[in-house]
């Protein structure tokens, strides 16, 4: 089974960003490493680990000191699949539904041979938009 971590690309949204924590605390997903990667510049507050103690999650703060943008601090997210084998890109502006964790995973093991897939989308526009 493959456990990817859960990265989330933080920089400003300080609300929408707890709305996610809130969403992951009450997954199945609640158990899984998650990185919050802040951007460079963003809401210092975002920073303060104390603020997410609540959540009972297993939370890293990676800080950057210099602002990357939005498409390499995206790419710097994905990089991490790298070191932990997977991951789970989040932007800060999303929600997750109880049982995300437990798909990526399935479709993570069901693709782990195929060469030919580069990503997995938990987004669908039947349903979001």
């Amino acid at each position: 089974m493959v456990n990817p971590v859960i990265v989330i690309s933080a920089y400003d949204r300080l609300e929408s960003l707890t709305e996610l924590l809130k969403s992951i605390a009450l997954s199945d997903g609640r158990r899984s490493k998650v990185i919050i990667s802040v951007d460079g510049g963003g809401d210092p507050k975002i920073a303060e680990k104390e603020r997410y103690l609540e959540f009972n999650l297993d939370i890293e703060l990676k800080l950057h000191t210099k602002n990357l943008g939005l498409r390499q601090h995206l790419l710097y997210c994905g990089s991490l699949s790298k070191k932990y084998g997977s991951c789970i890109v989040l932007e800060d502006d999303l929600v997750v539904f109880p049982g995300f964790y437990r798909y990526v995973t399935r479709a993570l093991s069901t693709y782990k041979n195929a060469n030919f897939i580069g990503g997995i989308s938990l987004y669908s526009p039947k349903y979001n938009e």
